[in-house]
């Protein structure tokens, strides 16, 4: 199973009021039935995507590892310390707003990798998400450019991660920060993890508050996968870029998910 073709901004649009009116009336939306019959399920198997058991079963699935699974569809790139402490001194960054399954997005790009992926709502706050990128890299020379990576925003997008090709990505960060997002990228596509899960990872169990902290801080959303961390009682918690999307990530992921499973 593909991504569908109509999987894109106005989709997501749909399905954040489909969502939206389930989780405020605890009760199924007219147009559950549509969205089921788009990710390929049935109102019942959609459903117990959303329910806690569902997210408690796969926080015990990770439990039950030994070691998390390489993933090669991300190749990274860490700025050296010096590096990094020179805001992006000498890099040049090609930007870009796009429409995406999860809302409008800014992907900006180097030579050397993708260096951010953040998502948002509504078109009005662009501006935000681009003074952000400025402000990060206040070295760095930083240009519009919605040509340069257009396509590899429609592949980002229009594929699961596993089965796209390597990505590159430019992470700059301190080096616990570093660590705690090369967790991340073992969480395999459809899988959950908890805060406490990736700090035993690390080899830190103590550090639950500091990891958190590190996957807030995480500024290449979607490909560095924080939106798969959720508390050890089943819970989503908070997302920088939306609780609501964050929902739909794990949804999307885990409707494909179920496929694969299915159909081997």
């Amino acid at each position: 199973m593909t991504f569908p073709a109509t999987d894109s901004l106005a989709h997501y649009q749909s399905m954040a009021r489909t969502l939206t009116q389930l989780t405020d009336h605890k009760e199924p939306p007219a147009d559950l039935a549509q969205l089921a019959d788009h990710w390929g399920l049935n109102e019942a198997q959609l459903l117990s995507l959303f329910t806690r058991q569902y997210a408690q079963t796969q926080l015990q699935k990770s439990a039950a590892l030994s070691a998390w699974q390489n993933n090669a569809t991300v190749a990274c790139e860490h700025m050296a310390p010096g590096e990094y402490k020179k805001l992006g001194l000498g890099l040049n960054i090609a930007y870009a707003i796009y429409p995406s399954p999860y809302g409008h997005c800014l992907l900006a790009t180097t030579t050397r990798g993708i260096c951010k992926l953040t998502f948002f709502d509504e078109w009005a706050h662009s501006a935000q998400h681009i003074e952000a990128l400025h402000a990060e890299w206040p070295s760095a020379t930083i240009q519009h450019n919605p040509l340069g990576s257009q396509v590899l925003a429609q592949q980002i997008f229009s594929e699961p991660c596993d089965r796209q090709p390597p990505r590159k990505l430019l992470l700059s960060g301190t080096d616990f920060q570093l660590r705690v997002w090369q967790a991340l990228l073992t969480i395999t596509p459809g899988s959950l993890c908890s805060y406490q899960q990736v700090a035993q990872q690390i080899g830190n169990p103590q550090a639950v508050r500091a990891v958190a902290s590190a996957i807030a801080n995480n500024k290449v959303a979607l490909l560095v996968p924080c939106h798969r961390v959720i508390k050890s009682n089943g819970e989503l918690n908070q997302y920088r870029w939306g609780a609501l999307r964050k929902r739909i990530m794990i949804t999307r992921e885990a409707a494909l998910n179920y496929h694969g499973t299915n159909n081997s």
